[in-house]
């Protein structure tokens, strides 16, 4: 990611960790677990990150807990 999307990134990260009581730290470290496995299957930032900060508000599981959860699940998907 470059420049505006860097900036789009932090202002959805931002956003959820405002409306959920899911830290935008704990978004992004998530993220990084599952992204890979995210992008196999073609999900958007968008919907990881909302996936991500619903999935986290809900249980408050933490992050690499939900990281790991969706790296599993999109893995098995593909």
């Amino acid at each position: 990611m470059q420049g505006e999307e860097l900036e789009r990134a932090a202002s959805v990260g931002a956003r959820l960790g405002a409306e959920t009581a899911v830290e935008f730290k704990d978004i992004a470290t998530a993220m990084q677990i599952s992204a890979s496995a995210a992008a196999q299957m073609n999900v958007e930032y968008d919907m990881l990150a909302s996936i991500i900060a619903t999935v986290g508000d809900t249980t408050q599981q933490s992050a690499s807990v939900i990281g790991n959860a969706y790296k599993t699940i999109f893995s098995r998907f593909n």
